[in-house]
């Protein structure tokens, strides 16, 4: 057994040198590709320098850990051998039959939902969040609304068919009237078979997966998100032509809402497509200097544009001198897939 657990040791402190390396290696390219004239150089090197702290930190934290833990279950093992009794004949006692297991509780319906959101949201007492009361006295604006639905779709994917005409509505009561005049879907288990997938690759336990805990800090470096990339990919074959969008995705939570969205689009492929939200031209004129490709359609997802995070960054804060609006929305506004999704966003919030 003390055989088996030295391998399993060395193997862990191999492979999570592995990806120390990997990350190194990887920031050593982005250093080397950074020429002297970049806008962003600086502040590149200041996020790779807390990056790499950050690793190393973690790393070593990592090591100390397996190291205690190595020397504790040593110690206790050497204890237990001094401390053994002797063998001793137990006379046969009858052992009560263990308890039935507690149904497991109960998933929140749509009411507890907003309830538990709305207080998170608003800091009011979830029991004495009056549902009849319009969202705007509640301190909600049109950004907390669109923050609201996204995680109502996100918590409950059979919503995200209906998701347009939530923003019509003025208070929890109409949204739940809404939610109730809906006929209920079976809904697809998207995100228990994400993490099913990411324990596949990482070797973790499914219900000790964070969805929230990015990517890098589970030990996946970019090899290793391309190979659970195509996990998704082989259980959704659908979402193929979407990998680009799909490798955007920085953690668990981010892959199954893309996931959740690509799927409920699916089955209304072959209805007639609505026709797209024209993009403002304030936003046209902001987009036009960052593309390579001058007059590009601005339904095509960021990513494929050659947009970075920087130029991203950059597009909000042309769009923010330009148009107030977009000076509000902040992580949202950066969160969008395309320009003509922005839009729709700067659009709702009026």
């Amino acid at each position: 057994m003390n055989l088996a657990l030295d391998n399993v040791v060395q193997d862990f402190i191999v492979s999570n040198g592995k990806i120390a390396q990997s990350y190194f290696d990887l920031s050593g390219k982005i250093i080397d590709s950074l020429c002297e004239s970049h806008s962003a150089r600086e502040a590149v090197l200041l996020r790779l320098i807390e990056q790499a702290q950050r690793v190393t930190s973690q790393y070593l934290e990592a090591h100390q850990q397996v190291v205690q833990s190595l020397y504790l279950s040593h110690q206790d093992l050497a204890a237990e051998r001094r401390e053994a009794p002797p063998l001793s004949v137990t006379p046969l006692r009858v052992v009560p039959a263990a308890p039935l297991p507690e149904a497991p509780a109960e998933a929140p319906g749509y009411e507890a939902w907003l309830r538990e959101e709305i207080s998170a949201m608003s800091g009011l007492p979830a029991a004495d969040i009056d549902l009849q009361q319009r969202f705007d006295e509640m301190g909600l604006d049109s950004l907390s609304r669109v923050n609201l639905f996204d995680a109502l779709g996100q918590a409950f994917p059979e919503t995200r068919a209906h998701a347009e005409h939530f923003f019509d509505l003025q208070s929890p009561a109409e949204v739940l009237a809404q939610l109730a005049s809906t006929p209920a879907t079976e809904p697809v288990d998207v995100a228990g078979q994400v993490l099913a997938l990411l324990a596949e690759i990482t070797g973790f336990d499914a219900a000790e997966l964070d969805p929230r805990q990015p990517y890098e800090e589970q030990g996946l470096d970019s090899l290793i998100r391309l190979d659970f990339l195509d996990l998704v990919t082989r259980q959704w074959p659908a979402l193929k032509p979407h990998e680009s969008e799909l490798s955007e995705a920085v953690c668990a939570q981010q892959t199954i809402a893309q996931v959740t969205r690509l799927l409920a689009d699916g089955p209304r492929a072959e209805a007639a497509d609505p026709a797209p939200i024209a993009p403002d031209e304030r936003l046209r004129e902001a987009v036009a200097p960052l593309l390579a490709e001058q007059g590009a359609d601005a339904s095509r997802p960021f990513a494929e544009l050659g947009l970075t995070g920087f130029d991203r960054a950059a597009l909000c804060e042309r769009m923010a001198s330009t148009c107030s609006t977009s000076a509000f929305a902040g992580e949202a506004l950066m969160s969008r897939r395309s320009p003509e999704d922005a839009a729709a966003l700067l659009g709702r919030m009026g």
